[in-house]
């Protein structure tokens, strides 16, 4: 019977851990793996549907870059529904959460390419608020760190790529730690590419950081 218990421990002992040694194996992964594309140009992306929400993963088995003082990252292209309408663009990052209130996410980073794949705006990782699962709305998806804003104007003619991606230079200095992200308009060094709208629940406890995750992204006709 001792023997037993003592085996249900240390697989409820793993079990708690789960996120983190997960996470901790994904990056030391990435951080071997070869660059499979050298940029942007030739990056395969699957196209969008208008009024549509595609779930996908980030991670072992993705395209991997090397994306300037961000160091190397597993990412994902999508070609974005043509036309000048306003245009809705989310994109959700689920939790990876643990039998402990630990939990990982997949921070990402969005990129808006031109026809030719020219950047022409991109976000950061600390741009993302934590949304938590409500009753009152979207009752159905569960936490998540979320982008929301509206494509207009010039930028919506022009956009039509968006690239997924994270950052590993400040997963490594941060230890795999994420802060709790304010609500905020992106600061960039490109203009900032969103009309943010609604604004944070702020969690029990912020997600840490994994270089891989479940995602996904929707657009469509605002509101949405």
């Amino acid at each position: 019977m001792r023997s037993f218990t003592t085996l249900g421990l240390l697989l409820l002992l793993a079990a708690c851990d789960s996120p983190t040694v997960e996470a901790e194996r994904l990056l030391r992964a990435l951080e071997v793996s070869p660059v499979t594309y050298a940029d942007l140009s030739n990056l395969p992306a699957d196209k969008l549907a208008d009024n549509s929400a595609t779930s996908f993963t980030i991670g072992p088995g993705s395209p991997v870059l090397e994306i300037g003082d961000s160091g190397k990252s597993y990412v994902r292209a999508f070609e974005l529904p043509p036309g000048t309408q306003n245009m809705r663009l989310v994109v959700r990052s689920y939790l990876n959460v643990g039998l402990t209130d630990e939990s990982r996410a997949f921070y990402p980073i969005l990129t808006l390419l031109d026809a030719e794949r020219r950047p022409i705006a991109t976000t950061t990782w600390s741009d993302a608020p934590f949304k938590t699962t409500s009753s009152l709305s979207e009752s159905n998806e569960p936490n998540r760190l979320e982008y929301s804003g509206i494509l207009s104007g010039e930028r919506r003619a022009k956009a039509r790529f968006v690239v997924i991606s994270t950052n590993l230079r400040a997963a490594q200095l941060s230890g795999l730690e994420a802060p709790f992200a304010p609500y905020r308009i992106a600061a960039t060094t490109y203009i900032p590419i969103f009309i943010p709208s609604g604004g944070p629940r702020k969690p029990i406890l912020p997600p840490r950081w994994s270089v891989a995750g479940r995602l996904k992204i929707i657009v469509g006709t605002p509101p949405l």
